[in-house]
């Protein structure tokens, strides 16, 4: 899949960056969002559906979107944001399992 979008690597880092550091930001200003409006549990029973919304399917829709119109290094910029925190969690646990059944440490 040949695009003409790219004509340098500078715009290949900048997309990459966009979609990893545009992710994190999103996340953050997510959690902000739904612990303001979420602080009293009448708004979380009402609201529900719509934190899922901002969760979930937005960065989705934007991954999506970001894939269609030829702008692939931010849609992997995405996929490794979403995927560096699970990729350290498994790790870390691991880590503790073993040490924990005594083969290591």
């Amino acid at each position: 899949m040949e695009n003409d979008y790219y004509t340098n690597a500078g715009e290949k880092v900048t997309d990459f960056c966009l979609g990893f550091f545009g992710q994190i930001a999103y996340y953050i200003f997510a959690v902000f969002f739904i612990s303001f409006f979420g602080s009293n549990g009448f708004f979380i029973a009402i609201f529900s559906t719509i934190f899922i919304w901002i969760l979930y399917a937005i960065p989705i829709i934007c991954l999506i979107f970001a894939i269609k119109y030829n702008r692939r290094f931010i849609a992997i910029g995405m996929i490794i944001a979403w995927t560096i925190p699970f990729i350290l969690f498994v790790l870390l646990f691991g880590a503790c399992l073993l040490g924990g059944f005594g083969l290591i440490g």
